[in-house]
């Protein structure tokens, strides 16, 4: 008994040390690959210009296949799970930006329009726009007094209801009360951004 939970101790052990091993070396190759994608957009930005499809940042990083070099030796990876690196950049003024939506805390009502219009292109209810917009002006810091603002086109919050946590990405939108069905239908159309961005039709 005493021999056979050394044993076991023993590879367990081993098993613990492979797997951190390779959780560190692929660690590594994953901080190089942003380095390389951070060292493209800073030439990007050095160079200037208009963003567009044709510029070094649009090219994806094709599939490249790890598992035969993040072990030391073959032998300890013919029973692990192939592992793959890949990646791309994308634009994200190639999507909506929803902080357009509202100035200060209230609703843009022109940039209201167009979200409904949005909502409407990819199948989903124009009462998704509203919603986003009052939630994301609900949980919208409250601005001090005096501050210019553009006329709202949703019901004002009730002073009785904790306002919402502000989202930080468009899958955080279920938050807000919006639907896993339109958010799938929106995500891809959608972001949500610190501030406010206009689309760039080059890459949107």
């Amino acid at each position: 008994t005493l021999a056979g939970a050394m044993v076991w101790q023993q590879w367990r052990a081993i098993q613990v040390e492979a797997a951190e091993r390779a959780r560190t070396q692929s660690a590594w190759i994953l901080s190089g690959a942003l380095d390389w994608a951070r060292l493209i957009l800073r030439e990007d930005a050095r160079n200037g210009g208009i963003d567009h499809l044709g510029e070094p940042w649009a090219v994806p990083l094709a599939e490249a296949r790890l598992s035969t070099f993040l072990a030391a030796d073959k032998d300890n990876t013919d029973d692990a799970p192939d592992a793959f690196l890949s990646g791309a950049i994308t634009d994200a003024l190639a999507h909506y930006n929803l902080a357009n939506v509202v100035t200060g805390n209230h609703i843009d009502p022109v940039e209201l329009a167009a979200l409904q219009r949005l909502c409407e292109t990819v199948g989903v209810s124009a009462d998704v726009a509203g919603r986003i917009a009052a939630g994301l002006r609900d949980a919208a810091p409250p601005q001090p007094a005096g501050a210019a603002a553009s006329a709202a086109s949703a019901p004002e919050p009730a002073a009785a209801v904790d306002p919402p946590l502000m989202p930080r990405s468009v899958r955080q939108l279920g938050w807000l009360g919006v639907d896993a069905e339109s958010l799938r239908l929106l995500e891809p159309y959608l972001v949500l951004l610190p501030e406010k961005a206009w689309v760039n039709v080059n890459t949107a």
